[in-house]
């Protein structure tokens, strides 16, 4: 975020491209779904978590 008065040799420069915009929407959108409906993602990983867990509490020595 910028404060204060836009400088010239900005002024020229575009918002933002097609190419950009296309890019960064599914990301906003994967961002969002996470975000408010986290579960998948957390059952995805859960079996390593439990491993990983598992072996940092020395179960595997």
């Amino acid at each position: 975020m910028f404060l204060g008065k836009p400088q010239e040799q900005y002024a020229a420069f575009p918002d933002m491209s097609a190419r950009e915009l296309v890019s960064l929407v599914p990301l906003q959108i994967m961002t969002v779904f996470i975000g408010v409906y986290p579960w998948p993602l957390i059952d995805f990983m859960d079996t390593t978590i439990e491993s990983l867990s598992y072996f940092l509490r020395g179960g595997l020595s």
